[in-house]
């Protein structure tokens, strides 16, 4: 679905339900926080504060199963190991999935994740202690901490930080009004049944900037039913 089509979906409920219409520059400020709204709860975390750096994300459970709703957004890509035993994040990253091995050595699937308060009681293990089949890494800002050092060629599973769908336009020279422009837009990276979510959201959004009750209750009436 375009961002045209999205824009012109949530005009014509508006109007629909004779809430009033909405400016372009309006449609893209709700839509760029239903979607921010929309990706933390689908990935299970409450209205996080993007001013937040990474290291927050790892608070998240990272046994968590990602939803097919955010599969838009992972992505896969080989790890850089530096000789100090770190390796740089892909940009954009938001929260990390897994890291695996490229080949499988043994019985490893998957590289285990630490908490900064245990390194050195992994570290210090006589039972567990880093080698080429027991793996940990921990979580910096921006990169990542490998034990041992070096360690095999890794792979990391994330989840990409949504990039806003946005309706640009171009002004009409006669009329003043907003001509969309396909070149001045970005389509959501979003399945469709997430964008009638994110959709519906907005609706909520608008009628609480307008303080229209009737808007607000529709898209509640909504979200519960999910029709």
């Amino acid at each position: 679905m375009t961002i045209d089509q999205v824009y012109q979906q949530v005009r014509f409920l508006l109007r629909k339900n004779q809430q009033g219409s909405i400016r372009p520059t309006q449609f893209n400020s709700l839509w760029a926080a239903a979607e921010r709204s929309a990706f933390n709860e689908y990935l299970g975390r409450p209205q996080a504060d993007e001013s937040k750096t990474a290291t927050s994300a790892v608070a998240l459970d990272k046994s968590q199963r990602m939803t097919d709703s955010l599969l838009p957004f992972v992505r896969t890509v080989p790890l850089t190991q530096l000789p100090d035993g770190t390796a740089i994040l892909p940009l954009g990253y938001y929260y990390i999935d897994t890291i695996t091995p490229q080949v499988y050595p043994n019985a490893i699937r998957k590289i285990k994740y630490i908490q900064h308060d245990a390194i050195n009681t992994i570290l210090s293990s006589s039972i567990i202690a880093p080698d080429q089949n027991h793996i940990f890494y921990t979580e910096y800002p921006g990169k990542i901490k490998i034990w041992p050092n070096p360690a095999p060629l890794l792979n990391c599973t994330y989840i990409a930080s949504p990039v806003y769908g946005f309706w640009g336009y171009t002004l009409d020279p006669v009329s003043g009004m907003p001509v969309y422009s396909p070149t001045l837009s970005l389509d959501p990276q979003w399945y469709e049944m997430e964008i009638n979510h994110i959709i519906d959201i907005v609706i909520g959004m608008f009628g609480l900037a307008m303080k229209d009750p009737s808007s607000e209750q529709y898209a509640n009436l909504k979200l519960k039913t999910g029709d």
